[in-house]
C-alpha cells in the first residue's frame, strides 16, 4: 500500500467515525429528551447505522 492509499482509508475511517458519533448523539438525544423511542428518526438513524456498519465491512475487504 502506498501513502495515497493509507491516507484514503484513514480519512474513510474518520469521516464513518464522525458519523457514527453524530447519529449516536442524535439517538441519545432523541430518547432522553422527547423519549420516543418508535419515532421516526430513531428507525432512520438505526437503519443509517446498519448502512455505515456494512460500508465498514466492505471498505475492510477491500483493503
Amino acid at each position: 500500500m502506498n501513502n495515497t492509499n493509507i491516507e484514503n482509508v484513514i480519512l474513510k475511517f474518520a469521516i464513518l467515525l464522525v458519523l457514527v458519533y453524530n447519529i449516536f448523539r442524535t439517538l441519545a438525544t432523541e430518547y432522553i429528551e422527547l423519549r420516543l423511542v418508535n419515532s421516526s428518526l430513531v428507525k432512520y438513524s438505526l437503519f443509517c447505522i446498519v448502512v455505515l456498519f456494512k460500508y465498514n465491512i466492505q471498505i475492510k475487504i477491500a483493503v
